[in-house]
């Protein structure tokens, strides 16, 4: 086929089957297309603010029951060690009692109002050990018996601490009593106590230092509520420490104490009654729900906890 030939055929192509071959979307086209695509954005996007919602919910949930746990542990950790008379003072949503703060071991007392304990040492801390250091206003709690060799003559005897210090009597290192653990010749623990003791406690008696301190509820700077910690020094209270939160508030029981006697009656707040058990009751709920009442997640737990000591025995 010769050029001239194939301009020919070229020219003979119809100008509305180059258009056709050539042509885009139609105004048709576009006014269906655009609505189902809309539709289609709309329906994804749904999706996946569901699943953000959902991957919220489910930190939200995972973040409660973390706090929660971490409260009811502490708590637990800390009342489990206590008897009836530990317990000072409550109310539905507070609790105030005989925190043990650290232990020891009598070896020498100097005066009536003076106690050495066994220096602090770590290859050696089941007979001197503390949770906190001691302080003016702690209550100390030494072992005193008599002569008479009698079943349960041992009594603890309470005394306020008026302050300590690292300084204490040389007996402590070299009596033979004391001679187990290399504890050198410094860092014995001396007691100074704010009135004398009627009877010494004898060399190689226990002595335990406990803090008054209060579990409660109370509001942040961030108008969320938390479990609190704080302790007495014999003047004031220190500052609250948040020790788990956020939870709900107290009027939505984020904290429910109940102090139960033996048959499990509830006690009123400054009842006579010996307490023998507490029942801890922890609520928590989403910060969004807590904040601006959106729904969310919600969780509890439920912590009974038998106080030391309250064991009976029936002789027939």
């Amino acid at each position: 086929m010769s050029v001239i030939q194939a301009q020919r055929i070229q020219r003979s192509t119809p100008l509305s089957a180059k258009r056709a071959n050539a042509r885009g979307s139609t105004l048709v086209e576009l006014i269906v297309a655009l609505p189902i695509a809309a539709l289609i954005g709309t329906v994804a996007m749904a999706l996946l603010l569901d699943t953000h919602k959902l991957a919220r919910r489910l930190d939200s949930t995972t973040e409660i029951a973390r706090e929660l746990r971490q409260a009811s542990a502490v708590l637990a950790a800390e009342i489990r060690p206590l008897s009836a008379s530990d317990i000072i003072a409550w109310t539905d949503s507070s609790l105030d009692f005989h925190a043990v703060a650290g232990s020891g071991i009598v070896c020498a007392t100097p005066a009536a109002n003076i106690i050495d304990l066994l220096p602090l040492n770590g290859n050696d801390a089941l007979r001197t050990s503390w949770f906190a250091a001691p302080q003016g206003g702690d209550d100390i709690y030494s072992v005193v018996t008599d002569s008479a060799i009698v079943p349960g003559d041992g009594s603890w005897r309470v005394s306020t601490l008026a302050g300590s210090s690292a300084s204490g009597s040389s007996l402590c290192t070299t009596r033979p009593l004391m001679a187990l653990g290399a504890y050198g010749t410094g860092n014995v623990v001396r007691l100074t106590l704010t009135g004398g003791l009627a009877t010494r406690p004898a060399v190689g008696t226990p002595v335990r230092i406990a803090r008054r301190t209060r579990y409660s509820l109370y509001r942040a700077s961030d108008a969320l509520w938390y479990l609190g910690r704080k302790t007495y020094n014999g003047i004031a209270w220190t500052t609250i420490q948040p020790v788990a939160g956020p939870l709900d508030k107290p009027l939505q029981h984020g904290l429910r104490i109940q102090v139960r006697d033996s048959a499990s009656n509830v006690l009123p707040a400054g009842s006579r009654v010996t307490p023998r058990s507490i029942a801890l009751t922890l609520r928590g709920s989403s910060q969004w729900l807590q904040k601006t009442g959106q729904p969310g997640a919600r969780d509890s737990v439920l912590v009974h906890i038998a106080l030391r000591g309250q064991m009976t025995v029936s002789v027939p």
